[in-house]
């Protein structure tokens, strides 16, 4: 015989939230030719540091030497200005180093820029990633899954789930399994944090840092950011 269900009955609510953030390149950010200089708006950069910028002629490909100056970002990791470019007028190649001008450490970021239109700033490498995030109500517990692809096989990565945004950087709020990258540069770890109230979406972002620790500038730079929710 058919059973119909009672009127009014339905499955009781999901005490588990999830948040799917995408990871996008850092740093990130535009720069343009202007008559006498090159106008930059550069963010998800380390706060309150220096970075050393290179400029050299021509395309990025094989780029080398060039031209160097000084980036400073702000509390919040942007840095806007105009940098002068009588030496090396455009097309060149500017380049954003992890380090300031006297320890530049490695390129984490490339334009190309030519007359009269805005570059974008390019990752120096082909990383791509996400994250999962999973609060069980019932047991205030959150899971974060990370997953990175692009990274140089060996590497490790610290990341971390932090409050802000990542145009508007915030502290250290959870510390994150630690990412190892496989032979083909893929990392992927899940991370339990117990006695958490909720996910704050809007007011959390989730960073991948260059690594392989965090003393230094150059290990603390973002690789990857993305804002929850």
């Amino acid at each position: 015989s058919l059973v119909l269900p009672a009127c009014g009955s339905s499955a009781p609510p999901s005490t588990v939230d999830s948040v799917h953030v995408q990871l996008g390149s850092a740093p990130a950010g535009t720069v343009t030719a202007e008559a006498g200089g090159l106008r930059y708006a550069i963010r998800t950069l380390q706060p309150s540091t220096h970075h050393a910028v290179t400029m050299v002629a021509g395309a990025c490909a094989g780029a080398a030497g060039g031209s160097t100056a000084d980036l400073v970002t702000d509390a919040r990791g942007q840095a806007a200005g105009i940098l002068a470019t009588a030496a090396v007028p455009p097309p060149l190649c500017f380049r954003v180093h992890a380090g300031p001008p006297d320890a530049p450490a490695q390129v984490v970021a490339t334009a190309e820029v030519t007359a009269g239109a805005a570059a974008e700033l390019r990752p120096a490498g082909a990383q791509a990633g996400s994250a999962e995030l999973r609060y069980d109500h019932a047991t205030r517990v959150l899971t974060v899954d990370v997953t990175v692809t692009g990274l140089a096989p060996g590497t490790e990565h610290p990341n971390h789930v932090h409050t802000g945004r990542c145009d508007q950087e915030g502290g250290l709020l959870h510390i994150l399994e630690l990412l190892k990258a496989g032979p083909d540069g893929t990392a992927h770890q899940s991370t339990s944090i117990p006695q958490v109230d909720q996910i704050q979406a809007g007011s959390w972002y989730v960073a991948v840092h260059q690594g392989p620790g965090l003393d230094a500038q150059a290990e603390f730079s973002p690789v990857l950011c993305g804002d929850v929710g």
